[in-house]
């Protein structure tokens, strides 16, 4: 299984690989706490939540960035990941 993937889950090709009780932090386009509101539903189904979404202003960047904390407080159940095409035809 492939562990490299967004922590918004329904727009990744794979899954972000994460124990539970794991902490996640990473950088989010500027689009983030829109982002963030669109992959809630998502993030629960698979056993997360997003704790955190800090601003941040990264120099010659006009544009707002985000630190998104996200905690795995589950197991993600059977099922997933699923096979390949599923999540295009069927977004969490």
């Amino acid at each position: 299984m492939s562990c490299e993937g967004d922590i918004f889950p329904h727009n990744s090709k794979n899954p972000p690989c994460m124990a539970v009780s794991s902490i996640l932090t990473k950088p989010s386009p500027p689009l983030g706490p829109a982002e963030a509101h669109k992959a809630e539903k998502a993030m629960k189904v698979l056993g997360g939540e997003i704790r955190q979404l800090t601003p941040v202003t990264l120099p010659g960047v006009a544009e707002d960035r985000y630190i998104v904390v996200a905690k795995k407080i589950a197991a993600t159940p059977k099922g997933y990941p699923r096979k390949p095409g599923i999540p295009a035809k069927k977004p969490l």
